[in-house]
């Protein structure tokens, strides 16, 4: 019979055999149906640190739950972590679509950002919290976030819309700021084309994106979400028109978009070879900041899910004919491995966190 110690290891063995999921270092917004300011962890339709939430492409954890208005609030991640971007927002109230809040996806869409059917005033100096220029939200700080990710410079802004009431239209775009300032008092160029998109029903659990396309109120889309995509901009203000009486923000999120690695490639030199394991063995049980320390999956900490993408992929490119190139005999080396790696442990509380990831 096996000794206990032989049989985790044979465990372990079998887990390493699996692939992993990767995951992004994003931002989310969740504007709740609450007329207080700054964060709302408290609203009945504010997601819990572990509910996801989002379209297709873009779900995540961790949302930053606000109210009617707030001003330079410290984000978190999608991994939890404040990060230094800031947030400065305003509506004359908020209300709720009624979908209720069932599930993540129905909190996200619950309530929103309301405005008041006024044209914008765009006067000199600009007046941010005027009640004709609501809702609008204004991001910065996004220079430094990226710089901190490995191969980053862009990112996405998804901005999701869904009122009480169906047949309005909303005009949405991004716009630079024209100053320094929180909130700013001068408006830059726009960062991005203005997207007309209809209310067409009451969020049901499915995401309709609004194509770019609709640029005008003729070609209003029906839709619950815009894509603007390719942005590197380290502010940026998320601006509304009320063409039909409302132009709401239910939620946003900005995501990164990621270089294309190789997978299981950790230094980001277009192979995958043992440079890449070294970092993972370096770094493993650690929590690290970044890709190029062992990070595969993107979740801030370096594990045998990392470990499992680098041994999936490796060697890339394949090794040619007669070379010793190849990876060894996986299940020796597998459990030599984990025993190396469970030896790692050091004292008795990392021992037991290791424990625990096996």
């Amino acid at each position: 019979m096996r000794s206990p110690r032989t049989m985790k290891l044979a465990v372990v063995a079998a887990s390493l055999l699996m692939t992993g999921t990767a995951s992004a270092n994003s931002i989310g917004l969740n504007f709740v149906d609450d007329g207080n300011g700054g964060v709302q962890n408290g609203a009945a339709d504010a997601l819990g640190a572990t509910e996801v939430a989002g379209a297709p492409g873009y779900r995540r954890q961790n949302w930053n739950n606000l109210g009617r208005w707030g001003q330079t609030v410290t984000l978190n991640n999608s991994f939890g972590n404040p990060i230094g971007v800031t947030v400065t927002w305003d509506s004359n109230n908020t209300w709720r679509t009624g979908v209720g809040t069932s599930t993540g996806d129905h909190k996200l869409m619950h309530g929103y950002l309301d405005s008041t059917g006024q044209a914008n005033w765009e006067t000199v100096p600009y007046q941010f919290f005027w009640n004709e220029n609501k809702p609008e939200v204004f991001i910065k700080g996004l220079s430094a976030w990226l710089a901190g990710q490995s191969g980053v410079t862009q990112y996405d802004v998804v901005v999701y819309m869904d009122g009480d009431t169906t047949g309005r239209i909303g005009e949405y775009w991004l716009q630079a700021p024209g100053d320094a300032n929180d909130a700013p008092q001068a408006l830059g160029s726009d960062l991005t084309s203005h997207v007309f998109v209809r209310d067409f029903g009451n969020f049901s659990g499915a995401y309709t994106q609004a194509p770019l396309s609709a640029n005008s109120v003729a070609n209003a889309a029906d839709g619950n979400y815009i894509v603007f995509s390719g942005l590197s901009a380290d502010s940026f203000i998320l601006r509304t028109e009320e063409r039909d009486v409302r132009a709401q923000i239910n939620g946003m999120q900005i995501v990164p978009i990621l270089p294309e690695f190789p997978d299981g490639d950790v230094d980001g030199d277009g192979d995958v070879d043992f440079a890449d394991f070294e970092a993972i063995r370096d770094h493993f049980q650690m929590s690290v900041a970044d890709r190029s320390l062992g990070d595969l999956d993107g979740d801030g900490f370096v594990d045998f899910v990392d470990f499992r993408e680098w041994k999936a992929n490796y060697p890339f490119p394949s090794a040619g004919a007669g070379t010793n190139a190849a990876a060894p005999e996986p299940a020796s080396w597998i459990l030599g491995l984990a025993a190396g790696l469970l030896s790692l442990c050091g004292h008795r509380q990392r021992r037991r966190r290791c424990r625990e990831s096996v």
